[in-house]
C-alpha cells in the first residue's frame, strides 16, 4: 500500500463578506485541521482518537475541520466558507446540514446534492441529465448568516483517500 504525503496544502478557505461601514469590520479568522481516527489501546480499553494526518494510505477516512472565529467589532453576515474537495479522495456524504452546499463544476456553483446534475450522451446519441453523487463533488460551501463579534464556530467534512 503506498503512503501518502496530506495534499492538502494547497486547498484554498475562502470566507466572502458583505461590504460593512470603514470604521467597523467583521473579521473572520480560520484554521484548518487535517485528521484521521485510530484506533489505539488505552489502559487496557480500546480507545479511538483523532491524530494529524501526516500520513496517509489509500482507503483511509480523514476529517477536516475549519475553526472559525469572528475577530472583528462588527457582525459578519451572509459567510460563505468554501473549501475544495482534495485531490485523490471522494467526499464522505456522513452528515449534511442544511447550510451546505457542493459543486461539480471546481466551485463556479454550488447546488444542494439533489439539484447537482449533469448530462451524458447515450449510445443512441441522446442526453441524459443525471444527479451527480459525492465522487462529482469538486467543493463544499457553507452558508452562515451571522457570525457575531468574538464568536467561534466550526464546520467539517470526511473524505475518503483513493
Amino acid at each position: 500500500m503506498n503512503t501518502l504525503k496530506c495534499i492538502f496544502t494547497t486547498a484554498v478557505i475562502a470566507a466572502l463578506l458583505l461590504p460593512s461601514t470603514a470604521w467597523a469590520a467583521p473579521q473572520i479568522n480560520m484554521t484548518l485541521t487535517a485528521e484521521k481516527e485510530m484506533t489505539i489501546e488505552e489502559n487496557g480499553q480500546q480507545v479511538t482518537r483523532r491524530v494529524p494526518a501526516t500520513e496517509i494510505a489509500p482507503g483511509e477516512v480523514l476529517i477536516y475541520t475549519i475553526n472559525y472565529e469572528n475577530s472583528g467589532d462588527e457582525t459578519a453576515t451572509n459567510v460563505m466558507i468554501n473549501n475544495p474537495i482534495p485531490e485523490g479522495s471522494v467526499y464522505r456524504p456522513d452528515e449534511i446540514s442544511d447550510n451546505m452546499d457542493f459543486s461539480i463544476d471546481g466551485g463556479k456553483t454550488y447546488k444542494k446534492p439533489a439539484l447537482l446534475t449533469y448530462e451524458v450522451t447515450l449510445a443512441d446519441g441522446t442526453s441524459e441529465a443525471r444527479i451527480a453523487s459525492p465522487e462529482n463533488y469538486t467543493h463544499v460551501r457553507w452558508r452562515i448568516s451571522e457570525i457575531p463579534p468574538g464568536e467561534p464556530g466550526t464546520v467539517s467534512f470526511k473524505v475518503e483517500i483513493k
